[in-house]
């Protein structure tokens, strides 16, 4: 949450008025302005926000908890609150009498450029109540809806209102939301000695399926996998890949690595990835390090002790991790592939997470050029577009 002095900044930054500011802060320290209670189908309940300290009541498990879930993990989502205000109402009703109201939104959303009320409705409940409220609830030629009495109440404040729906709800990254909830809410530990090896296994072999890493993992168990996942020290497209389904999901070290391994997954055999070298970090496995062979002697919970010809060398599990991305430990026994694929892979492996940012960024500038379509107004000068085309041709042709 924002100090004192970061919301001012934050209200300056949106030019938010005095008293639009006020009433922000208002909503800030007290309490929501009703309870919710659940009715018909839906279910009602508490979700404990790390992000707020805080517990948030959600009205729908169908529909405001997911929302919630969204609001948590975003982050555009500064700050964001239950039940925030009550709002007065003026409109006209079907027969054309004049209603005026009370409505209490959802949420308020404090956003990094913008802030405003949401309202988490069905579609099919939107619908509904669009046929016997039209003057309050519409839908534009698009398919958004919106509310014109509300959008006039908080026209003046500076700040937006919007009817969002269950349409606009990833339920693949949902169900995978509420797989490793319990992960986070117990605080599941794992060991640093585990930790390291899954995150090597990961490393060297960028793409393995959830399903291999289990059969491959020694020493690590499926939990430990999910935890690591659940607080992204591996990273996994939640959005798209269901957890449920741990064939077709694919870990990486992190996103930069994935959105890489998107655009060449094509150029490449799908055992390419699965020919990296794979260190066994077992104890009296022997490696090899500035060209002087050691044995592992030891792995100790915060610790991994190797033996050499000078003596003892005590490495803690973050050196000997950065060690072996950087290639300068590497196994003896290990059987390592020396086709173009390979070596490419193994380029991008130990490449920099920024170093990837940048590579990712450049091709997407360059994709729809690839693709043979025009553009114009582009930021990048031309000719740094065709250099940067020339680069991706040759490395086409370099490593396939």
């Amino acid at each position: 949450m924002l100090r004192n002095q970061q919301f001012k900044e934050w209200c300056n930054q949106l030019g938010l008025s005095p008293q639009t500011c006020e009433i922000v802060q208002q909503i800030r320290v007290s309490e929501p302005i009703r309870r919710v209670g659940g009715g018909g189908k839906n279910v009602c309940g508490r979700y404990p926000s790390q992000k707020m300290g805080r517990t948030i009541q959600f009205e729908s498990h169908k529909v405001e908890l997911p929302a919630i879930e969204e609001y948590e993990s975003s982050i555009d989502v500064l700050e964001y609150y239950d039940q925030p205000l009550k709002l007065t109402l003026s409109y006209e009703s079907k027969s054309g009498r004049r209603i005026v109201c009370s409505h209490v939104p959802d949420f308020f959303v404090m956003r990094q450029s913008s802030s405003g009320f949401e309202e988490w409705k069905s579609e099919a409940r939107l619908k509904i109540l669009a046929q016997s409220q039209p003057h309050r609830y519409c839908q534009s030629e698009s398919g958004d809806w919106y509310s014109p009495p509300v959008d006039k109440c908080v026209e003046a404040l500076g700040v937006y209102y919007r009817l969002r729906t269950d349409r606009e709800i990833n339920w693949t990254l949902h169900r995978n939301r509420q797989f490793l909830r319990s992960y986070l809410n117990q605080g599941y530990i794992v060991v640093d000695e585990v930790s390291t090896a899954l995150k090597l296994t990961v490393a060297d072999a960028p793409g393995i399926t959830l399903t291999e890493l289990i059969q491959e993992a020694r020493d690590g168990s499926v939990d430990d996998i999910h935890a690591l996942i659940a607080t992204r020290q591996l990273y996994v497209d939640l959005e798209h890949e269901l957890l449920a389904e741990p064939n077709h999901v694919h870990l990486f070290q992190d996103s930069h690595i994935a959105e890489a391994y998107a655009v060449v997954k094509p150029c490449f055999s799908t055992t390419t990835t699965r020919n990296l070298q794979i260190l066994n970090v077992a104890v009296g496995m022997d490696l090899s390090w500035d060209g002087k062979s050691l044995t592992i002697l030891q792995r100790g919970a915060t610790q991994i002790v190797l033996r050499g010809e000078s003596g003892l060398i005590q490495l803690s599990y973050d050196e000997f991790s950065r060690l072996v991305h950087q290639g300068s430990i590497t196994g003896l026994t290990s059987l390592e592939s020396s086709t173009k694929e390979t070596a490419h892979w193994e380029h991008i492996c130990r490449a920099s997470p920024r170093d990837l940012e940048i590579a990712n960024q450049r091709y997407r500038m360059i994709e729809h050029y690839l693709q043979g379509q025009s553009t114009s107004g582009g930021s990048v000068p031309e000719r740094t577009i065709r250099y940067w085309k020339a680069k991706f041709r040759t490395a086409q042709e370099t490593y396939g």
